[in-house]
């Protein structure tokens, strides 16, 4: 295989550039794994037996902690009487609450309960469990290799590079 060297910008070391065959081969391995990560989410979604715009609602809330309606509306690119629909499943299941914002009462804050945070954590745990899965099938020679790729990588996607 054929290697092109160059310096990495994030390093200043002389990198060597992988050829299209491994380049190729990485991708696909890449995606293959990522689709077993999405297989076993997939399947703890469909157990918790909760429509895809609850469940994007309850992600929201559990990564911005709270949200007004209408930036749950926004943020979801709905209508503001569909998440006021949404909404009003999700207090009946006892996933959310909804508060009137102290600071003016015509907004109302919407948060998870801690049954919707035990929803989330639950779902969180079945993607930890299909990662843990993949990871005990390495030695721990194959894992250290696979933490030092990761830490190679952490970050290159945000960064854009």
């Amino acid at each position: 295989m054929e290697h092109e060297a160059h310096v990495g910008a994030d390093t200043g070391r002389d990198l060597v550039a992988p050829d299209a065959a491994l380049l190729a081969r990485a991708r696909d391995l890449d995606r293959r794994t990522l689709a077993s990560f999405a297989a076993a989410r997939r399947e703890q979604l469909i157990r918790l037996d909760l429509p895809l715009s609850q469940f994007k609602v309850l992600l929201i809330l559990g990564e911005r902690g709270q949200e007004t309606c209408g930036q749950l509306a926004r943020r979801l690119g709905i209508t503001p009487s569909n998440i006021t629909a949404i909404n009003d499943r999700l207090c009946d299941a006892g996933l959310i609450v909804r508060d009137t914002d102290p600071g003016d009462r015509r907004t109302i804050r919407v948060r998870l309960t801690p049954a919707g945070q035990q929803l989330l954590d639950r779902f969180e745990s079945a993607g930890d469990a299909a990662r843990a899965r993949l990871f005990d099938r390495l030695t721990p020679d194959e894992l250290a290799l696979v933490v030092r790729a990761l830490e190679r990588l952490d970050g290159g996607v945000s960064r854009g590079s």
